[in-house]
């Protein structure tokens, strides 16, 4: 077809030889019109031809590697698009109906990218870890593995088939192996096979490779005897694997020992295709060769299947009849024993576990629920464990797939012939129904495992519906969290691409912003490629490294990388800088450190400094030691005073003292000189080199220290980042592809089962793009000092931890009578008795004592949560909590008060309503009605005498009654730290016996309270509120109390006996500002505390049992206002490995740290919001993101300018981003 200058196209295949020649020969003859033009020259379209690349991309285009060239192979006859399935893990296709799109490129540019960048030469590693992509999958490695096994033999005939098979695309001469076994008939293993495909396909001239690794299949299933004793001298080789099929040996090429399995050929990384990738990754054909091996191994192995075959018959899962009889005998035992056990472990006769069960149901006690259940996990794990081994035993050879990892995994195997075991949605068994049945067909509260999710079925003899049903469930969760999820994944993961697209590395190696904003002076702080460093992490990988790279060096490329750069300033700056780490090291030894000049001068003068401040008008004499940033007002003035110090002041006191120097690699350029490396990468050298060659006799050391470092080095030379490189753009991809795997929102923490701390998306979201500064799980952990013990340690926790009146309350009784009052009102009288724990009970586990208890429910919980509690529920059926005659009467007592006359019969009025109340017109402050008899009684007598008894509690408490309870109940009910506060800290430690830790002695309990107390404190609780008619409390222990509430007989049902328990498990007695779950554990050796909630200026009241130097908290705001921004950019980068371990998914440091840096580069923590897109430059970009036409009139009205330097303004206009190979300018020399 060819289309013309004005869009006109003619179809070539409806005309003759003839018409098709003239039209060729007008080609290069423009086309006389009066039209204007479409085209600037005539267009030909041609059929895609073999040779051809192609795009094909699969959506969701997460990564980079979603969009690959394919060198296309034209099929006449076909009619359907094939393609390798060693690619389809890069487009994360699993054959299920996905669906791929296929692209032509229309240019010659374009073709070029797709031939020289795109193809699937250049996408083997994933930009996020360096780990591989490509791999060979399920027959050809079973087949691969049957091939490799040590008595696999071939004649020459079959040798030599399966050779050139693997290497049917080569057209020159085939090297071929001497045979294995000579006599009595020449035979080649399947071994050579694979060492000759390796031979050929790697370049004339080459040097062959030598290295070992690990394979998938276990040792014990190729060695079932024990090992034979060495007799060949020295000490000889104690790993069990060595010299079996359990090791990959390869030397000059040649595999000597080991299986191709999955880990050689499939998408593993330090794998067979992965070494040859890195090792000739930087020869002239790049990538290919790894590509042509894959290519080549997996024709082989489709070919070989033919021969041998592999099938897997039902048969096969049936298990013997004296296997089946011992599983069918643990499983009966364990259900019958398994109730007995859980009873035991919670401590509680079996007897009684039903009645228990239904008792923590009704309160939902989700602390006690979760006992429940881990107890049933504690007691049907090991025997689950015993019965799955019985398969081990049957000999099953479908395991033979899953032991070389070809397909499925030992949980199927477990599923289709032992058992499903427990199955539990968000890590909890199955949920109870209202009825306290798990499913219609049990009974309630059943303690049969079956009923809570446990399936001791198996696929091949079915299972009943009740397990069909569990299945079912969470199936359905698991596709519902995949659902929920893709929308708030894809979502973060736009914001993480808008905010990074367009940082970039430049020439001078430095990272920067499309503004030109210094981000990273070196890219990840090393300025290595991720794809181009997975062999130089660790002392085994460095081992490939140095046995092969230091024969593919070209002594060339060698000489050139020596002479440039600054090769003598280097040496001595790295000797200088070597020279001060031995000096600090002798000095260290001999217990003398050397002090730096502030050092010396605080020695010097904090001797005469006191540890608290001046009392001034502002700061008091009673305040604490440690200032708002948590240092003591002591540091705080010695810096001052050394500031404060002339220059020849301070070198007085540094004399003699010498800084160490910086880094080699931030004195010199890495990009320019050969061996600046990283501190990092010189330690691995160092370590490897002492484990490698040090500890071997000198034979055995093969090469020289000089030679092992100039290998690495020149590693590390070729794998700097190129310049131009689209790092952000990476970064925000290697983060949003793997946002879809993370299914659960909370975990628990490792060891404490009721602390759970907020992970996945959720988590990312907090971290990302919200950046908030109140995080749903707050958690700070601090470790105690090592002579702290656990006595102490406790004592601290039980001071820190706060107390609920639930905790303490020992009983409730309510009664209720109808009544009426003095004007014949008819009124429920209703009777609360709370009895409190007696003292012996809790002293040795909280910080209060029974006064406190009964004093924070008097002036507090019952005037301020539970009566207004009541208030509301009335409010909404808008029934009167008072009479109409009360109220009259009420506002004839406020006339006399403002005349004046408080006289006798003022009293009188007062002590009637002490007698009997019917109520009155509700009056508090939490009173919106808009009736005319209501009103504010802030300044009424009863209003002030009771302001003026309520001593305990200061003015913050009484404002934490908000109006809009109702909206903040379920925040902070979520946060631990609701409005019903209960006493204030300082208060509470006033008060208490407790001395713990920092108070000195041990209080007496007032044994009776007077009668004048007594008196005052009824009037008190009398005046909170109209509704209340009288209220008694225990004069002696103080262990109970009593009040007499009028309420109406209208306005529906309500339930004071729930209402009491919910509000009471909120109304905290005790508590540190936003500390609300505090626990003591062991980790790594050392106490360590663990705090739901953060509170660090309070850790240092407490800094002489705690390592407030190692202290840590995931709320990254409050470390940014405490100990820096870089702390905080550090503790950004901890949050999210910590999220994503938790998943098993892996991220390169330096995608992290690129993150972290950006998060913060304006010296505050901003997140990928569109507040933090502000202060971007380019106009376009902040348009494109959100808001487009708020952003546009702001750009209007400031007369904002576009540069066109962000990807997006480029690709707005038309025109290519200046990035990657448009980063820079060819320029032609004219001659």
């Amino acid at each position: 077809m060819v289309e013309d200058e004005e869009g006109k196209k003619k179809r070539l295949g409806t005309m003759d030889h003839t018409q098709r020649e003239a039209i060729a020969k007008k080609l290069l003859t423009p086309q006389e019109s009066h039209v204007k033009p479409t085209n600037a020259t005539k267009i030909v379209y041609r059929h895609l031809l073999s040779g051809d690349f192609v795009l094909m991309n699969r959506q969701p285009t997460l990564h980079k590697p979603s969009i690959q060239a394919h060198r296309a192979r034209v099929m006449p006859k076909d009619r359907v698009l094939r393609m390798p399935y060693a690619n389809c893990k890069a487009y994360n296709a699993d054959f299920d109906g996905d669906e791929l799109n296929l692209h032509f490129p229309q240019n010659e540019i374009a073709r070029s990218e797709a031939r020289h960048l795109i193809t699937t030469h250049n996408q083997y590693l994933t930009p996020k870890d360096g780990s591989p992509l490509a791999g060979l999958i399920q027959d050809c490695v079973v087949a691969s593995v049957m091939l490799t096994v040590r008595d696999r033999f071939f004649t020459r005939e079959d040798y030599q088939q399966l050779v050139i098979t693997g290497l049917s695309h080569l057209t020159g001469r085939i090297k071929t192996l001497p045979p294995a076994i000579l006599k009595p008939k020449q035979l080649w293993t399947g071994k050579q096979v694979i060492s000759t495909l390796l031979i050929n396909i790697i370049p004339e001239g080459t040097v062959l490779p030598t290295f070992t690794f690990k394979t998938s299949v276990r040792v014990d299933l190729w060695q079932k005897e024990s090992k034979r004793e060495w007799l060949g001298g020295g000490e000889g080789e104690k790993r069990r694997e060595a010299m079996t099929d359990s090791e990959f040996v390869m030397h000059d090429g040649q595999l000597l020992c080991g299986v191709v399995d999955k880990s050689a050929i499939g998408s593993t990384s330090h794998g067979l295709i992965h070494v040859f990738y890195d090792l000739y990754g930087g020869h002239l054909y790049g990538g290919h060769i790894a590509s042509q091996i894959l290519t080549s191994i997996n024709r082989l192995c489709v070919y070989y299947l033919k021969w041998v075959g592999h099938t897997i018959s039902v048969k096969e899962f049936v298990t013997p009849p004296s296997v089946s009889a011992k599983r069918r005998h643990a499983l009966h035992d364990l259900i019958k024993r398994a109730p007995r056990e859980v009873s035991r472990r919670l401590g509680i006769p079996e007897t009684s576990f039903r009645d228990h069960f239904e008792r923590v149901h009704m309160s939902q006690n989700q602390k006690e629920l979760a006992a429940i259940d881990a107890a049933y996990t504690s007691v049907l794990g090991p025997t689950t464990s015993d019965v799955t081994a019985y398969r081990e035993r049957t000999r099953i050879t479908a395991s033979n797939m899953v032991d070389t990892g070809a397909k499925g995994s030992k949980v199927n195997m477990n599923q289709m012939v032992s058992l499903f075991g427990s199955v539990a949605i968000d890590g909890k068994r199955m949920p109870l129904s209202i009825t306290g049945k798990f499913l219609p067909s049990f009974l309630p509260y059943e303690s049969n495992p079956r009923a809570g999710g446990y399936i001791p079925d198996r696929f091949m003899t079915g299972i009943n519906p009740q397990s069909y049903f569990y299945l079912c469930i969470v199936g359905r969760d698991s596709l519902q969290h995949t659902a929920v999820k893709t929308a708030d994944s894809g979502y973060l993961q736009r914001c993480l691409i808008k905010h990074l697209e367009g940082i970039h590395v430049k020439y001078d190696m430095t990272v920067r912003n499309s503004d030109g904003l210094v981000l990273q002076f070196d890219y990840g702080e090393d300025g290595l490629d991720v794809t181009k460093t997975p062999f130089l992490r660790s002392n085994q990988t460095l081992e490939v490294v140095v046995a092969n790279y230091s024969r593919l060096l070209h002594p060339k490329a060698l000489s050139v990388a020596r002479s440039i750069g600054q090769k003598e300033e280097v040496e001595e700056y790295a000797k200088k800088l070597e020279k001060w780490k031995k000096k600090k090291t002798s000095l260290i030894k001999e217990g003398r450190k050397g002090k730096s000049g502030f050092l010396k001068f605080s020695s010097k003068m904090g001797a005469s400094l006191s540890t608290t401040p001046a009392p001034t008008p502002d700061t008091p004499t009673d305040t604490h030691t440690h200032g708002e940033n948590g240092r003591s007002y002591k540091s705080i003035e010695l810096q001052r005073q050394w500031r404060a110090l002339t220059p020849d002041q301070r070198k007085k006191y540094s004399k003699n003292y010498k800084k160490c120097p910086d880094p080699v690699k931030s004195v010199f350029s890495s990009a320019s000189n050969l061996g600046v490396v990283s501190e990092a990468l010189d330690d691995l050298i160092d370590g490897y080199y002492y484990n490698h060659y040090t500890k071997k006799r000198l034979p055995e050391q093969k090469l020289t220290r000089d030679e092992v470092t100039t290998a690495v080095h020149m590693k590390a030379l070729n794998a700097l980042v190129d310049p131009g490189e689209a790092v952000g753009a990476l970064c925000a991809q290697a983060l949003g592809e793997p946002l879809t795997q993370m299914t659960l929102n909370t975990f628990h923490f490792a060891g404490r089962d009721e602390l759970n701390v907020t992970l996945g998306v959720p988590r990312m979201v907090e971290i990302l793009r919200t950046a908030t500064k109140n995080i749903s799980t707050p958690i700070m952990e601090v470790p105690f000092h090592p002579w702290v013990n656990k006595l102490q340690a406790q004592t601290l926790r039980i001071q820190l931890s706060q107390v609920s009146l639930h905790q303490v309350l020992r009983s409730l009784h309510v009664s209720v009578e109808l009544d009426r009052d003095d004007h014949n009102n008819l009124h429920r009288r209703t009777c609360i008795r709370l009895s409190f724990l007696p003292y012996s009970e809790y002293k040795h586990t909280f910080v209060i004592t029974p006064p406190q208890v009964l004093a924070f429910t008097e002036t507090h919980f019952l005037p301020k949560v539970l009566v207004k509690e009541i208030q509301k529920s009335f409010k909404k059926t808008k029934a009167k909590m008072c009479s109409s005659v009360f109220e009259r009467q009420r506002k004839e007592e406020e006339e006399k008060m403002k005349t004046g006359d408080k006289g006798e019969e003022a009293t009188e009025n007062n002590e009637k309503r002490g007698n009997r109340r019917g109520g009155g017109e509700e009056n508090d402050d939490d009173d919106d009605d808009d009736d005319k008899d209501g009103g504010d009684d802030d300044g009424t007598s009863s209003n002030r005498i009771k302001k003026k008894q309520e001593q305990d509690y200061s003015e913050n408490e009484e404002n934490n009654i908000s109006d809009d309870e109702d909206d903040d109940d379920s925040k902070s009910h979520h946060q631990g730290l609701s409005e019903d506060e209960g006493i204030e800290e300082d208060r509470v430690e006033e008060e208490s016996p407790e001395a713990g830790i920092g108070r000195g002695g041990e209080r007496k309990r007032k044994a009776k309270v007077n009668p004048l107390e007594v008196e005052q404190r009824r009037e008190a609780v009398l005046q909170c509120d109209p509704c209340i008619v009288d209220y008694s409390f225990d004069t002696n222990a103080q262990l109970w109390c009593e009040i007499v509430l009028m309420l109406p007989v209208s306005g529906g049902n309500y339930d004071i006996h729930s209402l009491v328990n919910h509000k009471s498990q909120t109304a905290l007695v005790h508590s540190v500002k936003n500390l609300r779950r505090v626990f003591v554990e062991d980790k790594d050796q050392r106490l360590m505390l663990r705090t739901e909630g953060v509170n660090i200026m309070k850790m240092f009241e407490f800094e002489h049992l705690l390592d407030v130097n190692k202290l840590y908290s995931n709320n990254i705001h409050q470390v940014a206002e405490l100990y820096g921004i870089e702390a905080a950019q550090r503790s950004i980068i901890r949050e999210i490995r910590a999220v994503q371990s938790a998943y098993d998914i892996k991220i390169d440091f330096r995608h992290l740290t690129l993150l972290a840096d950006y998060f913060t580069c304006e010296g505050i923590y901003k997140a990928c919001s569109r507040q933090a897109l502000a202060t971007c430059l380019s106009p376009l970009q902040k348009m494109s993101y959100e808001t487009c036409t708020e952003n546009l009139k702001l750009a209007l009205l400031r007369g904002e300018e576009e540069h066109m330097s962000s990807p997006t303004a480029n690709i707005t206009v038309g025109q290519p981003i200046k990035l990657g190979t448009n980063s820079m300018h060819i320029l032609q020399a004219i001659s």
